[in-house]
């Protein structure tokens, strides 16, 4: 049955070469600095709201935190890019049998997400245009709010779905822009409910997972982060092999 190898197929690169968790460290130093920011963030204007500071001296507070986060974001997203690149490589060595390099994966998410960026972008355009022909029913009353915050959640779900394969397109068959996205699409209707299975197991095990970790007393947070390698590697590789099975 090809979902169940899609699933046993990703968790066994794990025992095939452990080190395909490591790229994934990459995106600890972001978050890391960003966990800190918010942190100290929260406690200076917890302070001058107890000392009574103006209103205005609170807001340049927060506009100084917000202007160090959003360069932290960014790269925290770049950084994602380049691991679905990487990740996606790793699973086509991996399925061709061939020896995992992680040297060449690196080459290879430096080389495509760029591509990757540019084409998430064109298809967030591309959704953001059906999201605002929907506007006109706000003004239908309260039954047209009701229908259109339904069709907003319905609309970005389904794009979700179709655009889930969008990585291992861009890096699988070396594609980028309209191309990709209407391969994407194409495979997310042709296999729509595996997707879809494929998807929700995928993310309620992380959730799961990562929820039983970090109530472990005292190194809870410490196995939690440790369990994040392994599971956010999974999530990156998810695409390319459904991609290598239902093509």
């Amino acid at each position: 049955m090809r979902l169940q190898r899609v699933l046993e197929f990703s968790f066994s690169l794990f025992k095939k070469d452990w080190r395909v968790v490591l790229p994934n460290v990459l995106n600890w130093v972001p978050f890391a600095l960003l966990s800190l920011l918010i942190l100290n963030g929260f406690n200076s204007v917890t302070s001058l709201i107890i000392l009574k500071i103006s209103p205005v001296e609170i807001f340049k507070n927060l506009l100084f935190y917000a202007s160090l986060a959003i360069p932290l974001l960014l790269a925290s997203l770049l950084i994602s890019f380049f691991l679905s690149c990487a990740y996606c490589e790793i699973v086509r060595q991996a399925y061709s049998k061939r020896k995992i390099s992680l040297v060449k994966s690196f080459k290879v998410g430096k080389k495509r997400f760029i591509p990757l960026f540019g084409t998430y972008v064109l298809a967030f355009v591309i959704l953001l245009f059906f999201n605002l022909l929907l506007i006109p029913l706000i003004f239908l009353g309260i039954w047209g709010i009701l229908l259109f915050l339904i069709l907003i959640i319905f609309l970005n779900s389904i794009a979700f779905i179709l655009y889930f394969e969008i990585p291992a397109v861009v890096v699988l068959e070396n594609s980028s822009g309209i191309s990709a996205i209407k391969k994407s699409v194409e495979i997310g209707r042709k296999n729509f409910w595996s997707l879809v299975f494929v998807i929700f197991l995928t993310f309620f095990i992380v959730g799961i997972v990562n929820s039983s970790l970090s109530q472990i007393p005292f190194v809870g947070l410490i196995v939690s982060l440790i369990g994040s390698l392994f599971l956010n590697a999974w999530i990156y590789m998810i695409p390319a092999v459904f991609y290598l099975e239902f093509r």
